[in-house]
């Protein structure tokens, strides 16, 4: 597959899923309508022999002999669809893949290192003191090819091949594959140019990319299987894919099974191992920067094995050099190293060459293997001159000492002996399953057992074929040991912990007739691809028309997120706007009542679509689109004549529509008008308006908020609102209430209050006011300068005099009130010489004030007039003349609750019995 026919190859992909809807079998046909030029390539393997029926209805670009592959595409006047759908079905195909497009790993130049400073930081001085070449094998470069003129270069290359025209020799025409083979091999000690990390070696040049750096994955393919079979000992792979691939996955068996050492760039993008290089048996380099840290846009994760410096000075065509950085420059540090340590150990195979190199890395990461740079950086001195271990994970015999064990990777170790065991970490990504594969030298498998540890729960299994292993999303462990507990010999083994992800809760949804329903409503669900060409269908029936916003994220780059969206009866749209790991955002959708389809799919390739370790969410933004019930209300003699104390609801639906109310006010009142619900990103205006159309009062509500409220005093009369905003909404409705409390006594709050004749006869006097609100607010606490401005208010009090209190100076705003009552002697201060003028005043003390400005005398009463008044209580006295002067009263229980704060309305109450008598 093209990655720059990636539309084509969704529509091609969603079509397909469309058509599997139905289980009949369609068969490739001509079409007579205009044809299109077929837009991609196919790579098909067959069981025995290519069928002639294949021949008639294909164009054939590539067969690969003996391998049984052949890369083909439908003839022009095929339907692709069905042709694709056909031999898919055919028992003579074993499978049937799209042919993907790799791409260069290389980064642009970087000029402001140090020529080859790289070689001093892998020690490779001290690894030439032991090898400096090794021309009994041969490394094959897979890439754009070779400068095959370069005076650094010719002297260490051998005949290889250009898979894309075989008739010409492997000539790079990007450059690449000349920066990656100087890096391996660029003659060394030749007093010209740079130096390899091999001096002298045999170097392969196979073309497989295009000039353009991207090639298609049967030519990557036919290079490493090029490469096995004429005499490559390592291939080096400076590209590749985030997508599985069964077609490379067996190249990539292929190469091991028969002694060839794979060795690959992680990626440059700062995401998951990319593949080849996630593949088990490959050895996956990521990069290094000077100060031997993983660099940020190296590739990561379970499948990492090693990191190498990121960046290089090397050869570059025409016979220069120049500065190249990222993974593909690191890998054929590896590459080069792995030779020289197999010039002196020609008897290693591969998964001991790299379990070699793992073992004698520099830890320069987290203790052990860790997910950023695998098992260290590469070290070619220590790789030449320390001796080799069958288990480099040692120490972990006990569950506490256990090892990190990276999946889907194959690590090499050895039970020696029946007293060995071998304890493992997994730290599953997800829940799902491990499939655990084991291959041993010189024993049977079932020679030794497995045990997991998941939490609290245990289990054993015979190792005499694959196990699976359920696991959670986190750490569970892993022990292997010998079956037999008299084994006396070492078993060496290899282990490949394979993850599979888990079958999410909407599954069986792949086909449109089984979506699954999802409710009307906001919502967030996530998924897996957890099987070969799964996808997902969901449907949700909408009863009322309204606004819906999608969004399709995904947290790996194994996923490239694609969505359909489909009203029955209608056609389809695909989005699929970004690459691999990127979300989806769909424009908004103007649903309607009916039901709609979605298909959410990972098109990295086109088809089959292999299993990805990740999760899909699709976040659902549905809001409910509102019709105005008051409509037509867009002029003012449209208005809606509003009851009070009704809320009435609306919407914005048009940039243009403006809402119309009124109401009317019976008489003199404090109108309170509160419009909620404004979407928080809109701005609404309101306008209250008199019956002359006169503007009373102008509001906006700032940005952010959701509320406006106003409140006024208003006559009898008719009143308008009108409302406007600066865009439309229908998501959402606005909500309008209005109210009226009449004005009594210039107080729109004691309307039904019991102390009401008292505050308004008061009110009539002067001698209480209220709050620029038109409140009196009778429950609140009356403080002790309010209380001493009614007295003096209404007993008329006009000698004033110097105020003793430090606390009320000729700024506060009752210090004439607080002169003359203090001159009259009603009011006292504290000890401390204050006042306390805002503080409460207790019921205690208002008797006494009342009192003392009444001049009440005479005898007191026998005995102290409330329950919770003792006669020793300093107030009795005056509570005492108060109650038999009939100017208060306490309680039901006979309580007076001296010490609880006074009301305004409690001391209005009784200042105006105290004036009356």
């Amino acid at each position: 597959m093209k990655i720059n026919l990636k539309y084509t190859v969704l529509l091609i992909a969603i079509l397909i899923a469309l058509h599997t809807i139905s289980d009949r079998i369609s068969y490739a046909r001509p079409i007579h309508d205009e044809p299109a030029a077929p837009s991609s390539s196919w790579i098909i393997k067959w069981k025995k022999e290519m069928s002639p029926q294949f021949k008639k209805t294909s164009e054939i670009i590539a067969e690969y002999g003996r391998s049984r592959i052949v890369t083909a595409r439908p003839r022009a006047g095929y339907d692709e669809r069905a042709w694709v759908e056909q031999w898919s079905r055919s028992p003579d195909v074993e499978y049937i893949q799209a042919n993907q497009t790799y791409h260069l790993s290389a980064k642009p130049d970087d000029p402001m290192y140090s020529r080859q400073t790289y070689l001093r930081q892998i020690h490779a001085e001290k690894a030439w003191d032991y090898v400096t070449e090794n021309r009994s094998l041969t490394i094959a470069v897979v890439d754009t090819g070779i400068d095959l003129d370069h005076p650094d270069l010719k002297n260490n290359l051998v005949p290889g091949v250009n898979l894309i025209d075989r008739k010409k020799q492997p000539y790079d025409d990007n450059g690449h594959g000349t920066n990656v083979a100087g890096v391996i091999a660029a003659v060394g000690n030749n007093k010209q140019g740079v130096s390899g990390l091999l001096w002298g070696a045999k170097i392969m040049p196979i073309k497989a990319l295009e000039a353009s750096g991207s090639g298609d994955e049967d030519k990557l393919g036919e290079g490493i299987r090029y490469a096995v079979d004429h005499g490559a000992d390592i291939v080096v792979l400076s590209l590749g894919l985030h997508s599985y691939s069964r077609y490379m996955s067996d190249i990539v068996k292929y190469a091991e099974n028969r002694g060839v050492l794979l060795i690959a760039a992680s990626g440059n993008d700062g995401k998951t191992v990319k593949y080849p290089a996630a593949y088990p048996t490959v050895l996956a380099v990521g990069g290094a920067t000077p100060d031997n840290r993983a660099h940020h846009d190296s590739n990561y994760g379970q499948e990492l094995d090693l990191v190498a410096p990121w960046e290089v000075y090397t050869t570059a065509n025409g016979g220069g050099y120049e500065y190249k950085n990222g993974t593909s420059m690191a890998a054929p540090q590896v590459a080069a190293v792995a030779a020289l340590v197999w010039a002196a150990h020609p008897e290693w195979k591969p998964h001991e060459l790299r379990n070699h190199l793992r073992q004698t890395a520099e830890d320069i990461g987290d203790k052990g293997w860790d997910s950023r740079t695998g098992y260290g950086l590469l070290r070619a001195d220590k790789a030449l001159t320390q001796p080799y271990r069958d288990d480099i994970y040692e120490n972990n015999d006990k569950r506490n000492a256990a090892k990190p064990l990276p999946i889907n990777k194959m690590i090499s170790a050895a039970v020696q002996g029946a007293d060995d065991q071998d304890w493992y970490v997994i730290d599953a990504p997800y829940d799902g399953t491990i499939e655990v594969q084991i291959e041993t030298d010189g024993a049977a498998p079932s020679d030794l057992q497995l045990r997991h540890v998941l939490g609290s729960s245990e289990k054993e299994y015979s190792l005499n074929k694959p196990v699976n292993l359920n696991v959670t999303k986190g750490k569970s462990y892993i022990r292997i040991s010998p079956a037999n507990a008299r084994l006396k010999q070492t078993v060496k083994y290899r282990l490949t912990a394979s993850f599979h992800i888990y079958r999410d809760a909407f599954e069986d949804n792949d086909r449109q007739y089984k979506a699954y329903v999802l409710p009307a409503r906001s919502q967030k669900i996530t998924g897996t691809f957890h099987q070969t060409n799964d996808q997902d269908w969901f449907m949700i029936n909408f009863t009322q028309p309204g606004t819906l916003r999608l969004k399709l994220s995904v947290d790996t780059t194994r996923i490239d997120p694609a969505i359909m969206i489909q009203r029955t009866g209608e056609e389809a749209s695909v989005v699929d706007n970004a690459s691999e790991g990127i979300a989806e955002y769909p424009d908004p959708i103007d649903v309607e009542p009916g039901k709609y389809y979605f298909l959410i799919s990972n098109v990295i390739t086109k088809s089959p679509v292999y299993p990805a370790a990740g999760e899909y969410t699709l976040a659902i933004d549905y809001a409910t689109k509102y019709v105005d019930p008051n409509e037509p209300n867009d002029k003012p003699f449209q208005a809606v004549m509003m009851s009070m104390n009704t809320a009435y609801t609306g919407v914005l639906n048009t940039d243009e529509d403006v809402d119309w109310f009124a109401f009317k006010v019976k008489e003199t009142s404090y109108v309170t008008i509160d419009v909620s619900g404004i979407p928080p990103e809109r701005l609404l205006s309101f306008s209250l308006l008199d019956s002359s159309n006169i503007p009373l009062d102008l509001r906006l509500n700032k940005p952010g908020t959701t509320r406006i409220q106003s409140g006024r005093k208003l006559t009898a009369g008719t009143y308008y609102i009108r409302l406007l905003a600066d865009q439309n909404f229908d998501h959402q409705m606005y909500k309008l209430t209005v109210k009226a409390q009449p004005l009594i006594g210039g107080f729109r709050d004691i309307a039904k209050h019991w102390a009401r004749p008292a505050i308004v006869e008061l009110a009539k006097q002067k001698i209480v006011s209220g709050y620029g609100d038109y409140s009196f607010r009778p429950e609140n606490s009356i403080t002790r300068a309010e209380a001493a401005a009614m007295l003096v208010k209404a007993f008329g009090l006009t000698q004033g005099g110097s105020v003793a209190f430090k606390d009320v100076n000729k700024s506060h705003w009752a210090y004439d009130a607080v002169s003359k009552a203090s001159r009259a002697g009603i009011v006292k201060g504290y000890g401390n010489q204050a006042f306390a003028p805002d503080r409460k005043l207790n019921r205690a003390e208002m008797a006494a004030m009342l009192a003392g400005a009444m001049k009440l005398g005479g005898k007191n009463s026998a005995e102290a007039p409330f329950a919770d008044i003792s006669d020793s209580y300093w107030a009795a006295p005056i509570l005492s003349r108060m109650v038999d002067g009939g100017y208060l009263s306490g309680y039901s229980d006979n309580t007076f609750r001296p010490e609880k704060p006074a009301s305004r309305a409690e001391f209005a109450s009784i200042l105006y019995r105290a004036i009356r008598k």
